[in-house]
């Protein structure tokens, strides 16, 4: 499977599963395309949002299917507080109204500055800025 991905001003972006339609992103500063190979044990269910150590998708994953204030209580598989170990990001949630976006940020308990925004469906296989820094997310009607 095929991603690309884009950044506009400072919130994650993705421009959308190839081919098919596309999102516009704006002023985008950053664009990386993936090739994303099925991920057997690194898969985030339907349903979830998850965050993953390593970019691309790869080595451990931590899957929330809901809000969370505080990372630093959360550990991968590999034993690792995903709490500032986040490298890449996929929302993979269900249609739900206001709900579809998930924003992912630098701080616990939702403290600014938003780090990463993926609608349903998006994601996010890396991110320089944002490489690292996740502490907290929560679910919107759109980024």
């Amino acid at each position: 499977m095929r991603f690309v991905t884009a950044l506009a001003m400072g919130v994650g972006l993705v421009v959308g599963l190839l081919p098919g339609a596309a999102h516009a992103a704006p002023k985008a500063t950053v664009a990386t395309v993936v090739d994303v190979e099925p991920l057997a044990a690194h898969s985030c269910d339907p349903g979830d949002f998850c965050a993953y150590e390593v970019v691309n998708f790869t080595f451990s994953l931590y899957a929330w299917a809901g809000n969370d204030s505080n990372w630093s209580n959360n550990f991968t598989a590999s034993g690792i507080s995903i709490n500032n170990n986040d490298s890449s990001w996929r929302n993979r949630s269900n249609p739900c109204v206001g709900c579809d976006a998930v924003r992912v940020f630098d701080n616990t308990n939702y403290g600014a500055p938003v780090t990463v925004c993926l609608t349903r469906g998006q994601s996010l296989a890396s991110w320089g800025p944002a490489n690292n820094r996740g502490s907290s997310h929560s679910w919107y009607g759109g980024c």
